[in-house]
């Protein structure tokens, strides 16, 4: 298993968490893109919790759109804290693709961590679509406290090239 992307389900120690009643959540500049392969768990780091579910998910950037690659099926949370997650079905990202995170209410907020470069997304509803960037709202300066992890894509050679080391 290997970290596929994401900031760390940490304890960011601040103030401002990411919640609300049923909003989807794309951390846009990740400190670490994902590395192309296959989503097989994922963590969370929740500020506040009391009920509902969770589901990671992915997007990708074509032009001025958030395209929907995928996510797990609804998760339930055991508590505040680190929490962590199987994708039953496991789904591919690729390099360059942006984490995100489906929050089911507004008792559930996941931790978030300053930071100049972050930026986070989001938008009401359990977004499954394409959608122009610009219908997200933005909350700037914040990664998202969580991961992904899963198996590392294969790299395959196709057309191996022969070298010759000839002495002179």
């Amino acid at each position: 298993m290997a970290d596929l992307g994401g900031f760390g389900a940490v304890n960011g120690n601040s103030a401002a968490s990411g919640g609300g009643s049923g909003r989807t959540f794309i951390c846009y500049s990740t400190p670490t893109d994902f590395v192309s392969g296959k989503v097989t768990n994922f963590s969370v780091y929740l500020a506040t919790y009391t009920s509902g579910d969770v589901k990671i998910k992915v997007f990708r950037v074509n032009g001025s759109n958030f395209d929907f690659v995928g996510e797990s099926a609804a998760k339930t949370p055991s508590g505040t804290g680190v929490n962590n997650f199987s994708v039953v079905t496991p789904f591919t990202v690729r390099a360059g693709d942006f984490i995100g995170v489906w929050l089911e209410n507004s008792s559930i907020q996941i931790d978030v961590i300053s930071s100049p470069t972050g930026s986070v997304r989001y938008k009401s509803g359990d977004v499954t679509s394409n959608d122009a960037i610009a219908s997200y709202s933005n909350l700037g300066n914040y990664y998202l406290c969580m991961e992904a992890t899963g198996d590392l894509s294969t790299i395959t050679v196709t057309t191996p090239k022969q070298y010759q080391v000839t002495q002179r």
